[in-house]
C-alpha cells in the first residue's frame, strides 16, 4: 500500500500543478507527468494491494480479519484512482507536441493498441500491424500507411479500396516519448494498458459501475491470499502467485473486449452488459475461497513454514 498512497500523493502534486500552470509558465511538464500518472495509477493500486498479500502472513493478524478490510480498502482506492484518472487524461490531453517519426521494427503503443511499423520512409510506412485487444480482429496487417498530421493519425492502406483513418487518442504519446518494449514484455504491456483502459472508461460512463467493478477487483485480490500460502515452500508459492497475476491481466483483457460481453449478454439477456467482468472476477474469487477451505488451517501452515 506505500507504493499505492505514494502514487496518489504525487496524483494531488500534479493536480495542483495544473491548476498554477494556468497562471505560470510551466505548461510543459504537467501535461507530461499527468500522462505518465495516467498510465500507472490504476496498476499502481492494483499492484500495492497484490504486494500486501506478501505482508500478511508475517503479521500475526488472522486472514478472516484483514482480507475483507484490504478488498475494502482497495476498492476504495481503485474508485479514487478511476476518477483521479478522468482528470488526468484531460490535462495530460492539453499538451501540445509535434509528433516525431517512429523506427522501422519497434513496437508503439496507442491508446489500449500498439502498432508495428516494418518499414520507415518519411512519413511513409510499409508492412504496418495494427494490434488492437478491444476489436475484431484482434491483429490487422496493412501494406501501407501514412501519416495524416491534420487528422491526427494514420491513415492505413490494406486491402479495401479506400484507406482506414485510426486517430491518435488524446492519450496517446508521441511517438520517440513511448519507448519500445522488449518483445517478452510487449504483450504484458498491452494486457496492462488494455484493463487500465477499460477499467477507467468503465468509470467514466457509470460511477455505480465503476464502484461494482472496483469492488469485484477488490475482492478478487483478497482472494488471491490463497496461493500466498498454497504449498510449504514460500518461494514456490511466490512464483505461483505471480503467474496467477500474469494470467489474471490476461483473462481480463479476454473478457473485456466488447466481442465476449455481447456474446455473453446474448447467453444471458438478464444479465447487464457491465456485469459482464464483474461476474467473471467474482467466479474466479468463489473459486479461490473454496480452494482454499481444501488446505490445511491457516495457524498449521504457519507453523509448518516458521512464521508462527
Amino acid at each position: 500500500m506505500v507504493l499505492t498512497m505514494c502514487v496518489l500523493f504525487i496524483t494531488l502534486v500534479i493536480l495542483i500543478l495544473s491548476h498554477l500552470s494556468e497562471h505560470a509558465g510551466i505548461r510543459e511538464p504537467v501535461p507530461l507527468l499527468a500522462e505518465l500518472l495516467y498510465r500507472s495509477l490504476v496498476p499502481a493500486v492494483c499492484a500495492g494491494s497484490f504486494l500486501v498479500l506478501f505482508r500478511i502472513v508475517r503479521t500475526p493478524l488472522m486472514p478472516g480479519v484483514v482480507l475483507p478490510y484490504l478488498a475494502i480498502v482497495t476498492t476504495g482506492l481503485l474508485f479514487g484512482a478511476g476518477l483521479l484518472s478522468l482528470v488526468l487524461q484531460e490535462v495530460g490531453g492539453g499538451r501540445d507536441s509535434e509528433p516525431s517519426m517512429p523506427a522501422a521494427e519497434r513496437l508503439y503503443q496507442i491508446g489500449a493498441g500498439a502498432v508495428y511499423f516494418g518499414k520507415v520512409e518519411g512519413i511513409r510506412f510499409e508492412d504496418v500491424v495494427l494490434l488492437q485487444p478491444r476489436e475484431q480482429p484482434v491483429l490487422r496487417f496493412y501494406n501501407e500507411a501514412m501519416l495524416d498530421p491534420e487528422e491526427n493519425g494514420l491513415l492505413l492502406f490494406g486491402s479495401g479500396e479506400r484507406p482506414e483513418l485510426l486517430r491518435f487518442t488524446a492519450r496517446s504519446l508521441p511517438w520517440v516519448l513511448t519507448p519500445a518494449a522488449p518483445g517478452y514484455l510487449s504483450l504484458f504491456l498491452v494486457d496492462v494498458a488494455q484493463t487500465r483502459e477499460h477499467f477507467i472508461s468503465t468509470v467514466h460512463v457509470s460511477r455505480l459501475s465503476g464502484i461494482v467493478l472496483s469492488l469485484a477487483i477488490g475482492i478478487y485480490l483478497a482472494s488471491c491470499f490463497i496461493w500466498i500460502r498454497y504449498t510449504r515452500w514460500p518461494l514456490f508459492n511466490v512464483l505461483i502467485s505471480l503467474l496467477v497475476l500474469r494470467l489474471t491481466l490476461s483473462m481480463y483483457a479476454a473478457v473485456s473486449v466488447p466481442a465476449f460481453t455481447g456474446f455473453v449478454v446474448t447467453l444471458f439477456p438478464l444479465l447487464p452488459e457491465f456485469l459482464v467482468v464483474p461476474a467473471v472476477l467474482g467466479a474466479g474469487a468463489v473459486l479461490f475461497i473454496l480452494l482454499g477451505l481444501l488446505r490445511p488451517r491457516y495457524r498449521d501452515w504457519k507453523r509448518g513454514v516458521g512464521y508462527a
